[in-house]
């Protein structure tokens, strides 16, 4: 990580064409032959090639959800649909006074994606100008660029040239001073990079401030998200909150239905089911269960969340981490790495399944 080539990412980012177009919703209208993988939209009375997924971020936009849809279908075809999409995308335009950015592929003129504008679109020369600034005032350095082409933003990753080395668990100590700086074309968000000293592996936690996510570039916003670093108070109850769910998870097994969901996010972010299996060991628990008659089958998602693993949950969390953060099968600055620690913050942030057990995989430890 050490050898990144900022000036070279950075000059790869500005070069990159990327144009987009803010319309309000009353300025879409979905056309005849709109379906699940032909996508015609009319744009102020241009049609123009969509994605699934754009399409997607429309129906999720107006409110159009997947039963809905599957109703309508029924009752009218294809033509149903377009004709419930246009109203609803009418009668958000009516009573919203939002705005959408629409992101197209500069060489097929596809729409790729929508994004809801919350207050002003923030380019990507303007995204950089403020993570310059952010570096520059906090002592922070560049380590990595993760580029997500799917949702044409990216995250930077910075490290602090004074960082603090602080306990997360008895014997186990974490440098604390970076940050993930995430944009994407309506907002600027941060996250808390902790750096964990036993084996290196990146860990990222939110910061639970409203300094932390800007959606402008007002001088006063920005000045506020440069402060956060500066902000001992803030930074000590993030760190503490982190360290509180990383006790948590150290005292319990994770549950079955915990190492599934594990190993089924991996798979859907394209990893190999190999090293899926190795990280959530999911089927090779399950096989012991079986084995030895106490589970038949696939067991139901609330048996699950009762059976315990054998991989304990502090060590499922950091199996992720230390994939995101040495596999060699991504490249330096692929984006699933991204991917792969933020699921693996969301893991660990949310309540434990198991809380009193009976370990039948003790003597497998």
């Amino acid at each position: 990580m050490e050898t990144f080539d900022y000036q070279a990412q950075k000059q790869s980012l500005m070069e990159e064409p990327l144009p987009f177009k803010v319309v309000t919703p009353a300025e879409i209208r979905y056309c005849d032959n709109t379906g699940d993988n032909v996508n015609i939209i009319k744009v102020q009375g241009v049609e123009l090639p969509a994605s699934g997924g754009a399409i997607l971020s429309l129906d999720k936009y107006s409110g159009f959800t997947q039963a809905q849809k599957n109703v309508v279908s029924q009752a009218g075809g294809q033509q149903g649909v377009r004709d419930m999409r246009n109203y609803l995308i009418a009668a958000k335009g009516a009573t919203s006074k939002g705005k959408l950015a629409l992101i197209l592929n500069p060489y097929s003129g596809m729409v790729t994606r929508v994004i809801p504008v919350f207050d002003q679109v923030i380019t990507p020369a303007a995204a950089i100008r403020v993570a310059e600034l952010f570096m520059e005032q906090n002592d922070l350095y560049p380590v990595a660029m993760e580029k997500n082409y799917l949702s044409n933003g990216f995250s930077l990753i910075m490290k602090s040239s004074n960082p603090k080395v602080l306990p997360i668990l008895p014997e186990d100590e974490a440098n604390l001073g970076g940050f993930a700086m995430n944009w994407d074309f309506n907002q600027i968000s941060l996250a808390m990079m902790t750096l964990r000293l036993v084996c290196t592996n990146g860990m990222v936690h939110l910061v639970r401030d409203t300094r932390a996510r800007i959606t402008n570039l007002h001088p006063e916003s920005v000045k506020n998200l440069i402060s956060v670093p500066k902000d001992s108070k803030l930074i000590g109850t993030t760190f503490e909150e982190f360290r509180k769910h990383a006790a948590g998870a150290k005292a319990v097994p994770a549950s079955l239905a915990e190492v599934l969901e594990v190993n089924r996010k991996l798979r859907r972010l394209g990893i190999p089911e190999e090293s899926c299996d190795i990280i959530a060991p999911y089927q090779q628990d399950l096989k012991a269960y079986q084995e030895r008659d106490l589970i038949q089958g696939a067991p139901s998602m609330a048996l699950a969340r009762r059976t315990v693993s054998s991989v304990n949950a502090w060590d499922l969390f950091n199996n992720m981490t230390a994939f995101a953060s040495h596999t060699k099968l991504l490249g330096t600055g692929d984006p699933i790495r991204g991917e792969i620690r933020h699921e693996a913050a969301q893991f660990l942030a949310t309540p434990r399944d198991i809380k009193h057990y009976v370990d039948i995989f003790s003597g497998r430890r």
